[in-house]
């Protein structure tokens, strides 16, 4: 299968729009409803990417079959500019012990996700990808250490085969459980370590 990878732009969503509509990555129910996480990152893509894009909140990122028409959309990730506020022992054990704070540079997957129809073809992998090849561009002008994302529980298997450990920041875990009283979705504050100096990364 081809895949190829575009950016969602404002002006060119009506080429997607079809795929945009038909994407579904809810795949496991709960008593009978919906993964409350799948269906945020469905609802997401359906409703809200656009208007991010737009607004310039977030960047969208689609994987496409060029092979299928009407723009099938395999997957996407959105990503925003974010930090993250690590702990002492956190800093101490990434080497950052001397480094002056505690927040620092990071870039957060808003939402990632593949179509069901898909599930198992690698589309999270190359998405994850994007981030870390995004960050290490970023940092060609500024800081980003980090690559960030709140893990449902459901997903959290898949974030730690990537590498993502928990954060044990008190406001990410707070910040987190205020998201839980107010959507019902539990998931886990993590992030991505891409070393000192990220532009390395593809070298």
């Amino acid at each position: 299968m081809a895949v190829t990878v575009g950016r969602l732009e404002p002006l060119l969503v009506e080429e997607f729009a079809e795929g945009l509509t038909r994407f579904d990555c809810v795949s496991r129910y709960i008593d009978g409803k919906p993964d409350p996480g799948e269906l945020m990152v469905r609802e997401f893509l359906a409703q809200a990417a656009v208007p991010a894009a737009a607004a310039g909140t977030s960047t969208t990122y689609l994987a496409l079959d060029p092979e299928v028409a009407h723009g099938a959309v395999l997957g996407y990730i959105t990503l925003t500019l974010s930090h993250i506020r690590l702990t002492t022992g956190e800093k101490r054990a990434g080497g950052m012990e001397d480094a002056w704070g505690a927040d620092f540079g990071a870039l957060r997957i808003g939402m990632i996700g593949a179509d069901r129809h898909y599930a198992g073809q690698g589309i999270g992998y190359k998405l994850l990808d994007i981030a870390i090849d995004s960050a290490a561009a970023m940092s060609e002008a500024v800081s980003v250490r980090f690559i960030i994302a709140d893990a449902v529980d459901t997903q959290r298997a898949w974030y730690d085969r990537q590498g993502f450990v928990s954060n044990r920041s008190k406001a990410e875990q707070d910040r987190l459980d205020r998201v839980r009283e107010n959507t019902g979705v539990a998931a886990t504050s993590m992030r991505l370590d891409l070393g000192a100096d990220p532009r390395l990364l593809g070298t």
